[in-house]
């Protein structure tokens, strides 16, 4: 946005946003003017012109924001750099076969870096130490894309958002699908020399997790009779883990990571029966809360394996939705699907600890109209003793969120008889567990547009839970999601997304009570009006508004359809997008998904700018920073997707051998050229201007707003990409 247009919008706000911008531009300029006149002696003045005025206000990001765009590229800020640290079909176990694109089996894809990768968490080396030059890279794989993976797929003309499959690939396609799921651990390392990072196709930590691995079950679920199958009849294994979206970390090194849309895999395929047993009626009556199709999948892996058949394995669904806790340091170790944390579409295992001991996760269930939860442990986290937290999460309390709309909160309890988790309604813990969604719901849990990534600040202790955005109805709007409006016309509707900051009372993690506000209305800024500071949101959002914690919205980078955030060591926020690349009217903005940051803290707390943004097509998954703020590792999943793949939309990343048809997912390592910190890292020192006279204090006192005025209008325009 220009300086005439800043000034065209702030003419046309109401008075009260006119009041708020002065106040908070006059006081930011009044610190900045202190920082360059220093005691206000002519003398100071007179060298004021020497490149003394910091290019930066204190607290504030140290780049200067990205142009979004749609290039066909990643895009990135003044100053910064990225490395390709490692892209699908790459060789992870030692020995594995090198990728080629037209002699694709499973047992090659069980041993190369998986489809579509989403969550990216960094384990420093060795276990213990805070090291952020060598370490464990853990990379999700969400979910195959057929018509992007194999040759017969790509030379079909499959319409754009088709992922009904089925009929493109063959069995053996399929089950290559079904190793590229599930997780990737490789181990990298930084050239100190030359600011790269690779990772190493040779060490013995790195470990291919698919969706046929076998895993244990653990927890109260563990063993129960809608849990068994023909091939595990203790309901106590499983192969596999599906959909694995957003995770987290445990103190004591181990990963967390979630499944999320696993309905996707399974399917009636014959019809539901009419009759059988106590079981399968269980079954039947809960397929539909997830919405697992009567008749085919559109994947057709039921053809390939029988158990993604519930005309076969009825049971088998229940064996997913879970969080899979994951020991990286060890490439022997069980995965184990841990039913304590509850059973949903999990976008997010963000945990801390207490500070009576106990550990607890925060999670979002990712759909329109779901909830927040939190497990909190029975018993203390014994940190760095992994023997000790082995069985941690198996035993303790889940809740679920209730925002009121005082902008208070409670968490209740999903505790089999209590409340309305009773029998005859529920037969135990494990049901209330496998039932999840259902039980919240009864216990008053608020429904949430897309309740995505929770994390929480390592500064203050205050969790950020990112809402995606829905078409919802207007009559579901709440106090916690209050855009009264989803319409495709508004482009600040509820599709649009936010993010809401939760504080627990008394910073108590493992309470009950909370209160909570929005800190941020995704959107193009100042359409329809701009919220102050001292507004509460939910009282004035019906007209399409857009809210960055108070902070000056012509100041701000446009964003929307926020997905996963993560942290720096200082609280700033990064949040990754999924979605800009549709029209407005979509909840998008009609360009390629973005990397921001933006600080929750201080005069600049609600200052957002883009600095990395992906290729067309592709989702900016995931981002994850180095233990010492100076790499940020991030996800770009599925570039050149949505779009027939006759005519390719990204050429980024191309597929060795494939012709230039389409791109590779891969994950990047962001940093900036001179090596210091992403978000507040030093910058070059603007150009020494020649001296000149100063006959008067007033030439010098205009001297040096001009030279404030200089630098505000350079970091208001974004740069280019």
């Amino acid at each position: 946005m220009s300086i005439d247009e800043s000034i065209a919008n702030a003419s046309d706000h109401a008075p009260d946003f006119e009041e708020v911008v002065r106040q908070r531009m006059s006081r930011r300029g009044a610190l900045k003017a202190m920082m360059v006149v220093g005691g206000g002696t002519a003398g100071a003045l007179a060298t004021a012109g020497r490149a003394s005025a910091a290019p930066y206000a204190a607290g504030e990001l140290t780049y200067d924001a990205l142009a979004l765009n749609t290039n066909d590229q990643v895009s990135l800020s003044t100053g910064f750099k990225h490395d390709v640290v490692i892209s699908w079909g790459d060789p992870v176990v030692p020995g594995a076969p090198a990728f080629d694109i037209n002699n694709q089996t499973p047992a090659a894809q069980a041993q190369q870096f998986g489809f579509n990768n989403d969550y990216v968490d960094y384990r420093p080396l060795p276990y213990g130490s805070t090291t952020s030059t060598s370490g464990l890279l853990w990379v999700n794989h969400e979910y195959t894309s057929a018509q992007m993976m194999f040759p017969s797929a790509l030379a079909q003309t499959i319409p754009v958002g088709t992922f009904s499959t089925a009929a493109f690939t063959t069995n053996t396609e399929k089950l290559t699908e079904i190793e590229a799921h599930g997780a990737s651990i490789v181990e990298v390392s930084l050239n100190v020399g030359t600011g790269v990072w690779s990772y190493n196709p040779a060490s013995t930590y790195n470990r291919r997790i698919t969706g046929s691995t076998p895993m244990a079950i653990s927890g109260p679920v563990a063993g129960n009779v809608h849990l068994r199958t023909a091939a595990d009849p203790t309901g106590t294994t499983v192969k596999g883990m599906l959909n694995n979206c957003g995770g987290g970390y445990t103190p004591w090194g181990s990963i967390l990571t979630a499944e999320e849309n696993f309905d996707q895999y399974f399917s009636w395929r014959d019809g539901v029966p009419a009759a059988g047993t106590p079981e399968q009626i269980y079954a039947r009556a809960n397929a539909s809360v997830f919405g697992i199709p009567v008749g085919a999948s559109s994947r057709g892996w039921e053809l390939a394996d029988t158990r993604f058949d519930m005309r076969v394995e009825w049971n088998e669904p229940f064996r997913f939705g879970w969080i899979v806790e994951v020991n990286p340091y060890d490439a022997t170790s069980t995965p184990k699907k841990r039913t304590a944390l509850g059973r949903f579409k999990h976008e997010a295992a963000a945990g801390t600890t207490a500070t009576n001991g106990k550990y607890v996760v925060y999670m979002g269930d990712d759909q329109a109209g779901q909830f927040i939860y939190k497990f909190v442990s029975s018993a203390n986290v014994d940190t760095y003793n992994q023997a000790a937290n082995a069985n941690l999460l198996d035993n303790g309390t889940l809740y679920v969120a209730t925002f009121n709309s005082d902008g208070t909160g409670t968490w209740s309890p999903l505790t089999f008889g209590t409340g309305t988790l009773v029998a005859p309604t529920y037969e135990d813990q494990a049901d209330v567990l496998i039932r999840t969604r259902t039980a919240a719901a009864s216990l008053g849990g608020t429904p949430m547009d897309r309740p995505e990534d929770v994390e929480v600040s390592p500064s203050t202790g205050y969790i950020y839970a990112a809402m995606t955005g829905t078409s919802r109805t207007v009559a579901n709007a709440n106090a916690a999601n209050p855009r009264a409006s989803s319409a495709a016309t508004d482009p600040n509707s509820a599709r649009g997304g936010h993010i809401i900051e939760i504080r627990e009372t008394g910073n108590n993690h493992a309470g009950t009570t909370f209160s909570w506000e929005i800190f941020m209305l995704c959107g193009t800024p100042g359409v329809g009006g701009t919220l102050d500071a001292t507004t509460v949101p939910a009282a004035a959002n019906s007209s399409g508004r857009t809210y960055f914690a108070g902070f000056d919205e012509t100041q701000v980078s446009p964003i929307s359809r926020p997905d996963n955030v993560a942290f720096d060591k200082a609280g700033n926020l990064f949040i990754t997008t999924d979605g800009m690349p549709t029209a407005a009217g979509s909840g998008g903005l009609g360009f390629n998904d973005t990397l921001y940051c933006v600080p929750t803290a201080g005069t600049e707390r609600g200052h957002l700018k883009a600095f990395c943004s992906a290729p067309p097509g592709a989702e900016m998954a995931s981002a994850y920073v180095a233990p010492d703020d100076k790499t940020i590792f991030a996800s770009i999943q599925h570039p050149g997707e949505d779009q027939k793949m006759s005519v390719p939309q990204s050429l980024w990343n191309g597929i060795p051998g494939g012709g230039g048809t389409c791109s590779r997912s891969a994950v990047i390592a962001v940093r900036r050229l001179n090596g210091s910190d992403i978000a507040v890292g030093t910058i070059d020192e603007p150009p020494v201007v020649p001296e000149f006279p100063i006959p008067a204090l007033a030439a010098g006192t205009a001297a040096v707003i001009g030279g404030m005025l200089a630098f505000r209008y350079r970091r208001a325009q974004p740069t280019e990409a």
